[in-house]
């Protein structure tokens, strides 16, 4: 792996050749590099679309909550359970099974939870729970964890190598506005976050906020990019009585770029001592 993007990379790198063979490997570094920005920037090749075969209709991971290969956000008031939810997809996705009540995924994957807000001793407490709830002690797939620090698109080479090492399926994102630096509102950082997103190339879901009493609003706060660039957006709605041992959540979808809007759908999460 060589970062044609960094100039002291490609003089170490020169000077490391040189020692080998006695070349004007600067000036062909330099050379190498212009060819892979040019590449990188023209993105894919292009197609004419009505020479190639119909794909078919559109594929999910986890239906309806996750289409194969495209971005997903759910966004809810903080103290929702958005962390929990996100964790139990994980796990279904994981294993293959049914752990969430009418969400049947494909087969059994490898995910990635990326972690700008808690840590791995709050997950693994949060893992061991849903496991008993299941009557397993491990899934059939893995979920990799990874605490972050750097907003995601100064971290997509990192993660592109985890996908890869690991052969990663799905990616969780918890949460959007800490994983694009903060600034919710600034259009290139959400921007910058979606590129990066692109790069790793795996189905995601986004773990989003809403506007502070903007009832009806419907959209994650922030840039409208958080919603416009996201394929499905479904918004969390907790509800739970003080004292209550349970809380009931409704799942509403919002947008869908690829079909009409999915019918709500219910959970109860119950706990008990353990």
């Amino acid at each position: 792996r060589f970062n044609f993007m960094s100039a002291s990379a490609k003089r170490e790198i020169a000077r490391y050749l040189a020692d080998r063979l006695d070349r004007e490997w600067r000036e062909r570094l330099e050379q190498a590099s212009t060819i892979c920005q040019k590449m990188y920037s023209s993105g894919d090749p292009e197609i004419v679309l009505d020479e190639k075969a119909d794909p078919g209709p559109q594929e999910f991971l986890l239906p309806p909550i996750l289409e194969l290969n495209q971005p997903t956000a759910i966004f809810a008031d903080g103290g929702s359970s958005k962390s929990l939810f996100a964790l139990a997809v994980c796990n279904s996705l994981a294993d293959g099974s049914q752990l969430i009540p009418g969400l049947v995924p494909r087969e059994p994957i490898t995910c990635l939870y990326m972690d700008w807000e808690a840590d791995k001793e709050t997950h693994k407490r949060r893992m061991a729970l849903l496991l008993k709830r299941t009557g397993r002690t491990r899934n059939k797939g893995r979920i990799v964890y990874k605490r972050m620090n750097s907003p995601l698109s100064e971290s997509v080479e990192e993660m592109q190598e985890l996908v890869k090492r690991y052969a990663i399926a799905f990616v969780a994102t918890d949460s959007a506005g800490a994983a694009c630096g903060g600034d919710i509102s600034n259009e290139p950082a959400v921007i910058a976050f979606f590129r990066a997103l692109r790069y790793i190339n795996r189905t995601s879901l986004l773990i989003a906020h809403v506007p502070k009493a903007e009832g009806g609003n419907a959209k994650p706060i922030g840039s409208t990019y958080w919603h416009n660039a996201a394929r499905l957006t479904w918004e969390l709605v907790k509800q739970q009585e003080e004292g209550d041992t349970s809380i009931t959540l409704g799942l509403f979808n919002r947008k869908h770029n690829n079909g009409p809007l999915f019918k709500p759908l219910g959970f109860k999460i119950e706990f008990t001592p353990t």
